[in-house]
């Protein structure tokens, strides 16, 4: 998602990925793409990378969580995210899971606004105050 991001004209985006093999992939294809230099790529787990962010005062338009399926560490992603200021005012979260998970939603004013199922996918919309 975060490439397409930029091939579309992102200015910026930020690879948050735990797995080690999977972040050389994600060099490797910013690499391929030439679009490198306007990534930054963390190998962090989320949560570290949430604070981590917050703490460097870090601002976006768009946030995009694709954590495995069924891993409790989206629900403490989105929880972390509402309390941070990570999202821009008029920002939008995009949170990826199955369809079976249970997603709250509203994460202390990070609130849901539409869903969109593609088979087993769904990705839901959240922006705060809604």
């Amino acid at each position: 998602m975060g490439i397409e991001a930029l091939s579309r004209g992102a200015s910026v985006v930020f690879f948050v990925e735990l797995n080690r093999q999977a972040v050389a992939l994600v060099r490797e294809n910013l690499a391929l793409t030439g679009l490198a230099e306007r990534a930054e790529v963390y190998a962090l787990d989320v949560l570290r990378a949430v604070k981590l962010l917050d703490s460097r005062g870090a601002k976006f338009d768009l946030i995009y969580l694709g954590a495995p399926y069924d891993d409790p560490a989206l629900e403490k992603s989105l929880k972390l995210i509402a309390g941070s200021r990570l999202l821009n005012d008029d920002g939008i979260l995009v949170a990826e899971y199955r369809r079976q998970q249970a997603i709250a939603e509203d994460y202390d004013g990070l609130a849901r606004y539409r869903e969109a199922r593609y088979g087993e996918t769904v990705l839901g919309f959240y922006r705060m105050g809604q």
